[in-house]
C-alpha cells in the first residue's frame, strides 16, 4: 500500500495522466482481488463505514436504513472533518453534524472522526476495519486517511451527492477525477449519467450502475406521512422554498443569483407576509462563503440570516433532511444544482432563478429536460408574478412539463424496487450473497 500512496502523491503533485491510468488499474486489480477473497470467507455481517461530511448530503441515507433491516450489513456512520476550514471551525462543524445525524434517531453507531479527550483523529483501520466503505462526497475535502486511504484499502460504493444536472469543468469534478474512476462501484441517479460516465471517465464507466436516487424514495412514496416542519402561522398561507445555491464567485458552474435578489427576497417577505410564509434553505456553503466575501463579511451575513430567523412568517432550514420541507411546502424559488430536479419529485409549481442568459450551457442533457421543466426567472418581475400567480390560483401550466418529466426519467427506477433495494441486491451481488 506504500507503494500505491506514493503513486497517489505523485499524481497530486504532476497530474500525470499516466499515473493516474497505473492507479486506476492497480486499484480496480486489488478490489476484484478483495472480492474474490469475500467470496470464499463468507464472512458476515458486512461491516458498512457511511462516511459523511454534511448531513444533508447524505444521499445514500435510505441505504442505510435498508441496511439496518437486514441482517447481511452491519452499518455504521463517522462524521469526517472538511479541512479545507481552520481546526476550530472544522471541529465544530464536525460536532453540528454529528448532532444533526444523532437526532435522526437511527440505530447505528455514529462516530465522530475527532477524539476531544486526546485531541487525534479516528484510526479507521485499527478502530473501525470496515468491509465496505461508502462515500458521501467525491471531493478532496478532507484527510488522506478519510479520503484517498479508504479507496484504496477497501472495496468502496457511491451514491452522488446531487441529481448530477451540470457539466462543469468538462465533466470531470463529478465524473472523472481519480475518485471516480477507483471506487469499486457508483450508484447513479438517471440513464444520462451513464452515458456520460462511458464518454467521459478514463475507465470508460466500468464501475458505475444506474439505479436512480435513494435520496429521493419519500418524495414519490404514497404511503409516506410527512412531518409538518413550518412555522405555525394564524391563518393558512402559501408555502414557499426560498433554496439560494453558493457559487456567486465560482465561474466555472455560475448557478448563484444570492447576491443579485438577496434583498428584494427580503422586500417579499415583507410585501407579501400575510400571504405568504417562507422556509430559507442556502446551500451548506453559502454562509462561510459570504462571510468571507469582502461585500459581505461576518456581521451582514449574520444580520442576513437573523432576519430569515426571526420574521414570523419566516424560518431557516439548515442541515439534514429536506424530505418533509418538500412536501408540506407548496412551492419553491432557487437557483440549486441538485433541487433542479429533486423537487420535481413533488409534482409542485417550482421557478429557477436564472443567473445567465447561457445558463443552459452548463447543464447536461439531464439538467436540461429538469430546467425546461421548471418555470423560469430572469428578472425581479417575474418572481413577483411567480409569487401571484401562487397566491391567486392560476393554472399550473407547468404541470403536464413535470409530469412527463417523471414519467421518462424518473418513475421507471420506483415501479418494481426503490433504488435503495436495487443498490442493496447489487452489493449482495458483489459479494456473491444469495
Amino acid at each position: 500500500m506504500d507503494a500505491l500512496k506514493k503513486l497517489i502523491e505523485a499524481y497530486w503533485l504532476t497530474g500525470s495522466q499516466n499515473i493516474k491510468n497505473i492507479l486506476i488499474k492497480k486499484i480496480r486489480f486489488q478490489n476484484l482481488s478483495r472480492i474474490k477473497k469475500y467470496h470464499s470467507n463468507k464472512k458476515l455481517p458486512l461491516k458498512v463505514l457511511f462516511i459523511v461530511m454534511h448531513s444533508s448530503g447524505f444521499k445514500s441515507l435510505n441505504v442505510l436504513r435498508e441496511m439496518i433491516n437486514d441482517k447481511t450489513f452491519e452499518p455504521i456512520i463517522m462524521v469526517n472533518p472538511y479541512t479545507l476550514k481552520d481546526k476550530e471551525s472544522m471541529i465544530e462543524q464536525i460536532e453540528e453534524e454529528f448532532e444533526h445525524i444523532k437526532n435522526m434517531n437511527l440505530p447505528v453507531q455514529i462516530i465522530s472522526s475527532y477524539k476531544k479527550e486526546s485531541d487525534s483523529w479516528v484510526n479507521i483501520k485499527e478502530e473501525i476495519n470496515p468491509d465496505i466503505v461508502f462515500f458521501t462526497n467525491p471531493h478532496k475535502l478532507t484527510y488522506y486517511e478519510y479520503y484517498e486511504e479508504l479507496f484504496i484499502n477497501y472495496i468502496s460504493y457511491y451514491v452522488p451527492y446531487s441529481h448530477q444536472i451540470s457539466n462543469y469543468g468538462n465533466y470531470y469534478p463529478q465524473y472523472n477525477q481519480l475518485f471516480h474512476n477507483a471506487v469499486f462501484k457508483i450508484f447513479t441517479p438517471h440513464k444520462d449519467d451513464l452515458i456520460i460516465h462511458q464518454k467521459y471517465s478514463d475507465n470508460k464507466g466500468i464501475n458505475v450502475e444506474v439505479t436512480g436516487y435513494p435520496a429521493t424514495e419519500k418524495l414519490i412514496d404514497k404511503n409516506y406521512v410527512p412531518v409538518d416542519v413550518w412555522k405555525p402561522q394564524k391563518k393558512k398561507k402559501i408555502r414557499i422554498i426560498y433554496a439560494p445555491h453558493h457559487t456567486f464567485n465560482y465561474q466555472e458552474l455560475p448557478l448563484s443569483t444570492f447576491l443579485r435578489y438577496s434583498e428584494f427576497m427580503k422586500n417579499l417577505v415583507e410585501k407579501y407576509k400575510d400571504e405568504v410564509q417562507w422556509v430559507f434553505r442556502p446551500h451548506p456553503l453559502l454562509k462561510e462563503k459570504l462571510i468571507k466575501y469582502k461585500d459581505w463579511g461576518e456581521y451582514k451575513t449574520k444580520k442576513y440570516w437573523e432576519f430569515w430567523e426571526e420574521h414570523p412568517n419566516c424560518q431557516i432550514s439548515e442541515g439534514g433532511e429536506y424530505i418533509d420541507l418538500f412536501l408540506t411546502s407548496d412551492a419553491m424559488i432557487h437557483d440549486c444544482g441538485s433541487f433542479l430536479a429533486e423537487y420535481l419529485y413533488v409534482n409542485k409549481p417550482v421557478l429557477y432563478l436564472v443567473a445567465n442568459s447561457n445558463i443552459k450551457e452548463y447543464f447536461n442533457s439531464f439538467g436540461l429536460k429538469a430546467f425546461e421543466a421548471c418555470y423560469h426567472a430572469y428578472k425581479e418581475e417575474d418572481i413577483d408574478n411567480f409569487i401571484k400567480s401562487l397566491i391567486e390560483g392560476k393554472k399550473d401550466v407547468k404541470k403536464t412539463v413535470r409530469e412527463k418529466f417523471l414519467e421518462e426519467n424518473i418513475y421507471p427506477f420506483f415501479k418494481d424496487k426503490t433504488p435503495s433495494q436495487r443498490i442493496i441486491e447489487s452489493i449482495k451481488k458483489d459479494f456473491n450473497i444469495i
